[in-house]
């Protein structure tokens, strides 16, 4: 859900909203409610959730923070350092053949 809102807040949410959502022929139409939930709601409640599941992590284990050790917040930590590592080099990749085109 985090991707697809920070997405849609990247696009534009009223854009999203009233070309996409309450596009022509939609069956439906969403108010200007959604706006104020994707761009506020959703991303409050992502950093809550994440700070609540750190915190939580570090009370279970008490080796959250070793990169190594099974199923804790720094085993997560460290892959998706490793992933965003992995996107930005790719993308710096793909920028450099797009734009020698």
């Amino acid at each position: 859900g985090a991707f697809i809102a920070f997405s849609i807040i990247k696009f534009g949410v009223d854009k999203f909203r009233t070309e996409i959502i309450n596009g022509e022929g939609s069956d439906i139409k969403v108010g200007k409610f959604y706006n104020f939930t994707i761009s506020f709601l959703i991303p409050l409640q992502v950093v809550v959730m994440l700070i609540w599941w750190l915190v939580s992590s570090a009370q279970w284990d008490p080796e959250w923070w070793n990169p190594f050790h099974v199923a804790n917040a720094g085993t997560c930590i460290f892959q998706w350092l490793i992933v965003i590592t992995i996107f930005i080099i790719f993308n710096r990749i793909l920028v450099t053949k797009t734009m020698s085109e």
